[in-house]
């Protein structure tokens, strides 16, 4: 015989040292089974026995090894899931919770399947070890089994919530808890399942109240539904009727029958439907946010250039070249300051067109003095400008504040007979910097104002909003002057 032959006839004599062992085991099972009181015999046990004394050995070995494998395979799934899962960018708000919450059931069910397998490894076998991870892995499965639906509840309150969901959230934990309670109870009383002197896992004959707790807080999350079905997307009211439905069918099916974990089965395809809509879900917010974002950025954009185009209108340009004209015969010198200043200025506006991020306060009030420079010279003692300068360590988007000064010039003291004085005082409070524009002009109805200069100062308002996340509060009285304030959190 050659070594083909011998081969062969080694993995006959395996396979029917296997079937021998199987159908030594199904006999145990068969026969423990046979021997509990009449009480204690449920109709799906019964039939569980009859369909392992039917198809042997074979068919508790199939059983087993479906469930097993089931477990294993959905072990994997889970790990698959969180791994993708922290790996992903989970939105903010709502959808952070939602996905945090989606990968805590993950984590559970993982637990879950691990500890159902193990327990199914070693259910049956002999020894101190074996005998310790089937009742710690029986235990454990229970627990993570109830935690589960808890955790179902939080996501459910997270993806639609109301003002009463933390009420729902803590009904549904209390029945949780009281799941627990239940399961400590059982391991002195032994009536909701027991491991016998054969390390075989035994429901007892309060079984189906360990799935009572688990039907209360499906129900519990379905009438949360229907009460605020209007808050919700079709989408999501959809998936978790999904969700809800199966869980409850292997809820049921599970009480009338033994052998395969329904509940696992049904959770897993459950948390794969919801896993697979939030991350589309988040796919799109984020989405979305970046199409606002790159809108945010173009009317940032716009606004920038339309307020530096703004700064150098003709008439500005001619009343400052014609002042200096006249001043180069009456005074040369103050007239070559006047055109250093007005050349500053210039230089100021054209490189605020490539500016994109905050710059120091000191910069922009340069840029204020140089402006102030020049239209002191065309006003005269007409035009007064005051400096309180408390700070100048902090940051502000360029042309946000000399606008307002220029403002403060050509619609208040500018169009007083007598002119008048311009106040800008900066001050640092706990929390922020706070700018203050202030004149004693002729003021205006805030009630009403001006086309123009309610444009440039929604410009100045959105361009303070998006780049320092402050605010722009303007108050003006007809006859007493106008004050415009700043105030730019610290971050």
């Amino acid at each position: 015989m050659g070594s083909k032959g011998y081969a062969h006839c080694d993995a006959l004599q395996a396979n029917m040292q296997a079937r021998d062992s199987c159908a030594l085991f199904t006999v145990s099972v068969s026969n423990h089974f046979q021997s509990v009181h009449d009480e204690r015999i449920l109709p799906h046990r019964v039939r569980f026995c009859a369909f392992i004394k039917k198809n042997g050995g074979d068919g508790l070995y199939q059983v087993l090894t479906l469930n097993i494998a089931f477990e294993l395979f959905g072990l994997f799934f889970c790990l698959v899931c969180i791994t993708i899962s922290a790996l992903s960018p989970n939105g903010t708000g709502t959808q952070a919770a939602s996905a945090n919450d989606i990968r805590n059931l993950f984590i559970c069910d993982a637990f879950v399947m691990f500890f159902d397998a193990l327990a199914g490894i070693f259910r049956g076998k002999e020894g101190p070890l074996a005998s310790a991870v089937v009742h710690i892995g029986n235990f454990a499965l229970f627990a993570f089994n109830y935690m589960l639906f808890g955790l179902m509840i939080n996501l459910l309150t997270h993806m639609i919530p109301s003002e009463y969901d933390r009420k729902f959230r803590r009904i549904a934990w209390s029945f949780v808890m009281a799941d627990w309670v239940i399961l400590v109870w059982n391991i002195f009383s032994k009536r909701i399942y027991y491991i016998d002197e054969h390390n075989l896992y035994t429901r007892g004959e309060l079984f189906s109240l360990s799935q009572v707790v688990g039907i209360a807080c499906v129900i519990v999350g379905v009438s949360y539904i229907l009460q605020y079905r209007k808050r919700t997307r079709l989408r999501v009211r959809i998936l978790f009727s999904v969700f809800a439905i199966l869980c409850l069918s292997a809820l049921l099916v599970q009480i009338f029958t033994y052998g395969i974990a329904w509940l696992n089965i049904a959770v897993l395809i459950g948390l794969v439907i919801l896993f697979i809509y939030n991350q589309m879900f988040i796919a799109e917010s984020l989405a979305s946010q970046e199409k606002i974002i790159a809108e945010q950025q173009l009317m940032l954009e716009q606004s920038r250039t339309q307020l530096i185009v703004s700064q150098i209108k003709p008439h500005f340009l001619f009343n400052t070249l014609t002042s200096i004209a006249q001043l180069c015969d009456e005074s040369p010198q103050l007239a070559k300051e006047m055109t250093i200043a007005f050349s500053k200025y210039l230089r100021r506006n054209m490189h605020s067109l490539e500016e994109t991020k905050p710059i120091p306060f000191s910069e922009e009030l340069a840029h204020i003095k140089c402006y102030m420079q020049i239209e002191q010279v065309r006003f005269g003692e007409y035009l007064h400008m005051e400096y309180d300068i408390q700070t100048t360590d902090f940051m502000i988007p360029c042309l946000t504040v000399q606008p307002l000064v220029e403002n403060a010039v050509k619609h208040g003291v500018g169009e007083k007979d007598e002119g008048g004085t311009i106040l800008l005082r900066t001050e640092e409070t706990e929390d922020a910097y706070v700018i203050t524009v202030q004149d004693d002009g002729v003021g205006f109805d805030s009630t009403a104002p001006r086309r123009e200069q309610s444009r440039g100062l929604q410009n100045i308002a959105a361009r303070l909003g998006w780049l320092s996340n402050a605010e722009m509060r303007i108050q003006s009285e007809v006859g007493v002057g106008t004050t415009a304030v700043i105030i730019i959190p610290k971050e």
